[in-house]
Formats: C-alpha cells, structure tokens, sequence
C-alpha cells in the first residue's frame, strides 16, 4: 500500500507528469460532433466544462475541471454507450491538431450514475515547448507564465481532443476551439479565488508564491499513514486539498477540494500536512509576504 503526495509549483496543483508515446490519429477512430454546448459548472472548490459528445447510444461524456488557477486541467472521460477495454492499455490524450501525446498522470477508473464508467486523469491544454519551459521553471522555482495572446492563440488553434487506450477504438471528440469555454472557465476560477479570501490583484502580481520547504522530509509521515479502516474496507483515494498559508508560512487550514474519498483518507491526508508542512509564504509585488495558498494531490493505493 502506498500513499503519495505529489509536489506542488508556485502555490498551485502539480503533477508527477508522465509523457506518452506520440500518438497519431487513427483512421478508423470514433469521431464524435457536439450532441449538447459547454455546460460551465461552478462547485464549492472547483469549476468544472461539461459536455456530451455523439447521437444518443453512442455518447461519450467529456469534462474539464479546474482546483486552482494553473495550467493543469482534471479530466474525465465517460460513456455508458462506447465499448470500454477492461484494463487501459497504452492509455494516451492528445489535443488535436497536435501529433504528440500530452501528458497524464495515473489515470484512475471512475463510475457515476449520471455518466457511466470512465477515467479520471490530469493534462494540459499548454503546447510542448511551453510544457517543456514550466517544467525547466519549475526545476529552478523560477515563476513560468504562458502571454496571454499567446495563449488565446494554442486554445483557439484546438479542434479535438483524441483518447486512446481507453475505448476498444480511439475515440476523437470534436471540440472546435476551446478558447471560448476555457476564457469561461478563467472567469469561473477568479470568482472562486475570491471566495477563498483572496485578492486577485495581489494575486496576479505575486514575486513569489508559496514555496514548499524540504518537501521530501515532510512528506515521509504522511506516506507513511494509511488509515487501518481503509485498507480493511479496500479504500483508495485521490485527494485534491488546498492549504491556506499564512504571511508567517505556516498552513491554517486545509480544505479536501474532491468529493468521492473515503473520509478517513480525507481526514488521514488533511491532519498530515497541517502537522508537518513547512513554506515559505507568498510575496507581493513589492517583495513583503502576504497570505496565499497551496494546492497538491495526495494518493492512497493499495497494491
């Protein structure tokens, strides 16, 4: 059994990222229009895409969510109707008309009434030179912005998005352009900032954000608790939390931004951090620290 907690960039969500294999499209894929418009769904902790793609009996589910304002999207894959392989193989996203894979993360199954079987995994709508330049900032906790032309730009130039590994056959989603959805989303995610106690123009001009301090010390605790009551029932969870840290640089509270964990994992992941995490607080623009806050992913599996 194992429990991990992924590192965490300039106070928001990061993902010990994996790069798939260059994926081409496949001729003989699913290719599936628009049954139904961007649904924009605002959670307590999350804004979320929501739409439904092919004609009734043939629909796959498609959704884009959000937990904090990066350049890291959750998404789901979903359909009660397309054939589904038993176990993923070879499971890779790409963003059309790219020729590489993006990126994904531990692709977890999930189930829910309302959109059949799927799978959950991370991704970013950023090209691979722009992936290729965070991840070199983030190895030198030098900040990494993508300008905003530039980035309208890569959101209009999506067409589709490409799913392989997941469905008997490739499955190919007709987007269109994702700038309008995605400028809807950015507007979603700044109301949400907002509720959390946060300035955005304090926000948007900080030299520096929260940065973790010897993560790898004081993660070993934490991975190294997983409730008893869990393993006894089966439990794994993947866990998106928010820390809010103080101008001192220390975390005051801890909010679980995903719904679908058992509790005790919940508690288990949220008591850990605020026990033993140390950072450095955020920075405004003229250099005096100010409150902000740090999102992660802890992961409990058993195997």
């Amino acid at each position: 059994m194992d429990c991990l907690v992924e590192k965490a960039a300039f106070s928001l969500a990061a993902f010990a990222l994996v790069v798939s294999p260059v994926a081409a499209q496949d001729d003989d894929a699913y290719r599936l229009a628009p049954a139904s418009h961007w649904h924009l769904d605002m959670a307590e902790e999350s804004c979320g895409l929501q739409r439904v793609f092919g004609q009734e009996g043939n629909q796959v589910y498609l959704q884009l969510r959000q937990y904090a304002p990066d350049d890291s999207l959750t998404v789901t894959v979903a359909s009660d109707d397309v054939r589904q392989r038993s176990r993923l193989r070879n499971f890779a996203v790409t963003f059309l008309p790219d020729s590489e894979a993006n990126e994904s993360v531990r692709p977890m199954a999930v189930s829910s009434d309302a959109f059949g079987d799927g799978v959950l995994f991370s991704a970013s709508l950023l090209s691979a030179e722009d992936r290729a330049r965070r991840d070199e900032a983030d190895e030198s906790d030098e900040p990494f912005t993508v300008p905003e032309d530039a980035r309208n730009a890569r959101e209009q130039a999506i067409e589709s998005v490409s799913i392989r590994g997941q469905f008997m056959r490739e499955v190919v989603l007709e987007t269109g352009s994702l700038h309008p959805a995605m400028t809807a989303m950015r507007a979603c995610m700044d109301d949400l900032v907002e509720s959390w106690g946060i300035d955005l123009e304090t926000d948007s001009t900080l030299s520096r954000r929260v940065q973790a301090v010897d993560m790898d010390r004081w993660t070993r605790p934490i991975t190294a608790t997983y409730p008893i009551r869990s393993v006894q029932r089966g439990q794994q969870g993947y866990i998106r939390i928010r820390l809010m840290v103080s101008d001192e640089g220390r975390a005051t509270d801890c909010v679980v931004q995903s719904a679908f964990n058992d509790r005790a994992l919940d508690e288990a992941a949220c008591e850990g951090l605020l026990r033993h995490s140390r950072f450095e607080p955020a920075l405004d623009a003229m250099g005096s620290p100010v409150a902000s806050y740090w999102t992660t992913v802890v992961i409990y599996t058993l195997g």
